[in-house]
């Protein structure tokens, strides 16, 4: 434990005297939230194809095969609480020690843990937008959508498509 208490006060001393930092953060940092992780031997890609549910060509294939994966992560995020990892990020964003915050995760738990510079890479799952006429709606919008129809349409005719990178798409 020793060992554990003087890395970290060896990195607090290297944070302050080199301020400001970006911090760089992935999977493991939502895990302690109950988020689970997409590519350890449990993740979920061991359970399922991600290129059968989780990229676009899946997405215009077979609309209700997608949503019916990411419903179940939608409500997982709505669930999620910030842990102390991402409530600590907030605190030293504001007194100056971090910058900001480039994160894979696209979760939101960072903005809600206080930090308010993130840059999401991979997008993030509070919104959607539609993929004919580009109208944007919450994922609690699109929850109560996908409690009624397996398809989230949107009035136009066209299919929401959840703002989160895909895999066969470019990150932005």
């Amino acid at each position: 434990m020793l060992e554990f208490k003087e890395r970290i006060k060896n990195f607090a001393e290297i944070l302050i005297k080199k301020k400001p930092a970006v911090v760089f953060t992935g999977a493991g940092m939502s895990t302690a939230s109950g988020i689970p992780d997409f590519r350890s031997r449990d993740g979920i890609w061991s359970k399922v194809d991600p290129f059968k549910v989780a990229s676009i060509d899946a997405l215009r294939r077979d609309p209700a095969a997608f949503y019916k994966f990411y419903k179940e992560r939608l409500v997982t995020l709505t669930r999620a609480q910030p842990n102390e990892g991402h409530k600590i990020l907030g605190k030293l964003e504001k007194a100056g020690l971090v910058q900001a915050v480039i994160t894979q995760n696209i979760d939101g738990l960072h903005q809600k843990g206080g930090s308010s510079k993130v840059i999401e890479l991979h997008g993030n799952m509070r919104y959607a937008h539609c993929m004919k006429c580009n109208k944007v709606i919450s994922s609690d919008e699109l929850l109560r959508i996908l409690e009624k129809e397996d398809i989230p349409y949107c009035s136009c005719g066209g299919i929401y498509k959840i703002d989160v990178v895909l895999f066969g798409e470019l990150l932005p």
